[in-house]
């Protein structure tokens, strides 16, 4: 019987789908910038590139919340979801298994780094 700790299953699955040694980056490029649905969101055209293709996506980005730390700074939360097709990228790995679209979210927290106190 073999056994695997699921950090070796996900190393496994890492390697297999991205191919890390060989591509260790995944890079987007941002080309425009469109308000959203509503006044919330906003649309982020670019280019993705995954194993040295790049294909251009359109990320839907949500503000999710801001919040002010103790020594003032404002924080902003943003959730931006797109839908791949993992393929284009030359993401084979498990063909006929898993499906084609991976569905992909990215959160993120920002602040104005001009307005952040430094400690001393």
């Amino acid at each position: 019987m073999l056994r695997l700790a699921a950090n070796d299953v996900m190393r496994i699955c890492w390697q297999e789908f991205f191919d890390v040694e060989k591509f260790p980056d995944i890079k987007f490029k941002s080309t425009s910038i469109r308000r959203g649905k509503d006044r919330d969101s906003l649309e982020l055209d670019g280019d993705l590139t995954i194993k040295d293709k790049t294909v251009p996506i359109a990320l839907s980005v949500n503000e999710m919340d801001r919040s002010r730390s103790p020594n003032g700074e404002e924080f902003v939360y943003y959730s931006a979801t797109a839908e791949l097709d993992r393929c284009a990228f030359g993401i084979n790995y498990g063909r006929g298994i898993i499906g084609r679209r991976l569905h992909v979210t990215i959160n993120v927290q920002a602040c104005d780094s001009s307005r952040v106190r430094r400690s001393k």
